[in-house]
């Protein structure tokens, strides 16, 4: 009996070199008046930054084990002191919550270098909560929950006023006007206008609830205006950026697309050995996967009562006492698929007949385009049937694209990579049970990332990421080369 060689047998590891500490070159707290500064990295015993495509905002938790002695720059920007003894954190600084926290942290993973391997937020965070304070062995051990100044801006600030035209410019101008916020916007740019007044709600609900009216601009993969065919919109906050973008731009892997031509896709692979990626074999991976769990969550009972594969909709017009009924599919949508086998069931009676009804009234002659009574009253006259939204052709679409994005649900645990970034999209690559050549065709694939956790402690750093997928399997795109072929 001949034994089969192993062809990952040759392949030194390196797995734990992967997994190295990162320097905390600065964590500093600064009191409500600013009067006093104090850097707490040598107290910093665990952080954890998050991003979700999910979370209008970033956020941070970081574990602080208080003994007393810290280093810091005491009274602002006036004198530095390498070694100084407090009453506590907590005592010294009068913490209370809005205190600003500054933080840089940068990684030595060999494969990120420059500013992508720096972890850090410009114009600071702030204390949102102080939690979990227990006293052990002289030791003060609490949390502390981070936002940043946007989200605390979103509960002071309200949006009023009238917004007409395309969305994606009034989200600019809510994220920049109403907001002011000082970070770069993101935004795919909307084929879909529709006008709607404020009513006092605040920035991010009216930003989260325009997304559900977005369509992109240009055509579909078939050449096709991407109207009933591409609607829905994802809006979260990176630490680079706010960011408003069409989910089919998202899910698009063709490497001419136009939004994420200049994005750089990360490719992680798991080999189930622990070995290191850098060998003529494996030399396109970016990192190995140390661990990961798979969710296919088909819950047929779910998707059915959600209308996923099928719905109706009765659209009432008060205009003219009329209405009329859509019945939408999945056949009918005209989206990209980051996978090559659609996550659909193929059983004609479960897909054949509209397992949701829902109705709506449309807003036939409400709010009119014009900037003053009398064009407003010009443009109503000719056009008395014209609806300020076609939610025929965009809201129902738009329901069953949010649907079907999370069907796949993939965690991974890799080597820490502060690149990484909600809304990325990656290609991960594993190994069939036999270990062999192959490659898992069902598992490996382009994923986009649902959230992001990084986790630095005193001893390593980890990039724990939520991957979701609305399709199984391998899309050979000329985007990731052969590294999925």
């Amino acid at each position: 009996m001949t034994a089969t060689k192993d062809p990952l047998a040759e392949i030194p590891f390196a797995t734990n070199a992967a997994i190295r500490p990162s320097t905390i070159h600065q964590f500093v707290i600064t009191n409500s008046d600013g009067s006093l500064s104090l850097d707490i990295s040598s107290a910093v015993a665990d952080f954890y930054f998050y991003e979700s495509v999910l979370s209008n905002t970033i956020s941070a938790t970081v574990m602080i084990v208080d003994t007393g002695f810290l280093s810091g720059n005491q009274g602002g920007e006036t004198e530095l002191i390498n070694r100084i003894s407090t009453n506590g954190i907590i005592s010294s600084l009068k913490l209370v919550g809005g205190e600003r926290v500054d933080f840089k942290i940068e990684h030595s993973n060999p494969k990120i270098r420059g500013d992508k391997a720096i972890l850090e937020y410009t114009g600071g965070m702030y204390i949102n909560r102080i939690r979990e304070i227990s006293n052990n062995s002289l030791k003060d051990v609490f949390a502390l929950d981070l936002v940043p100044e946007e989200f605390i801006s979103n509960e002071k600030t309200r949006v009023v006023g009238r917004y007409d035209g395309k969305i994606s410019d009034n989200i600019r101008n809510i994220l920049g006007g109403v907001l002011k916020t000082t970070l770069p916007i993101t935004v795919n740019k909307t084929a879909s206008t529709y006008n709607f007044i404020g009513n006092d709600r605040k920035p991010f609900y009216i930003c989260t609830w325009l997304a559900s009216k977005s369509i992109p601009e240009g055509n579909d993969k078939d050449g096709k205006p991407m109207v009933g065919g591409g609607a829905g919109y994802l809006f979260y906050q990176t630490r680079d950026s706010f960011q408003f973008r069409s989910l089919d731009r998202l899910m698009s892997t063709e490497p001419n697309d136009t939004i994420n031509s200049d994005e750089k896709i990360r490719k992680f692979i798991y080999n189930n050995t622990g070995k290191n990626v850098d060998n003529n074999q494996y030399d396109e991976a970016d990192s190995n996967i140390l661990n990961y769990s798979f969710n296919r969550t088909v819950d047929i009972g779910k998707e059915l009562s959600l209308g996923t594969y099928n719905n109706r909709s009765i659209f009432f017009d008060p205009f003219s006492m009329n209405y009329s009924v859509k019945i939408f599919t999945s056949d009918d949508q005209r989206i990209n698929y980051l996978g090559s086998d659609r996550n659909i069931p193929t059983v004609k009676n479960i897909t054949d007949t509209p397992t949701r009804l829902m109705s709506h009234v449309l807003d036939v002659g409400v709010m009119p385009d014009g900037t003053d009574s009398n064009s407003q009253l010009s443009a109503w006259k000719q056009s008395l049937v014209e609806t300020n939204f076609d939610a025929q052709d965009i809201m129902v679409q738009s329901i069953m694209r949010y649907n079907q994005l999370f069907s796949i649900q993939l965690n991974i645990t890799i080597p820490g990579d502060f690149s990484i970034s909600a809304g990325d999209r990656v290609a991960c690559k594993f190994q069939d049970l036999r270990q062999s050549d192959e490659e898992n065709n069902q598992l490996s694939g382009i994923y986009m990332v649902s959230s992001v956790c990084h986790k630095v402690t005193s001893e390593d750093t980890f990039s724990s990421i939520d991957l979701v997928s609305d399709s199984l399997g391998t899309v050979k795109a000329k985007l990731t080369n052969s590294f999925l072929n």
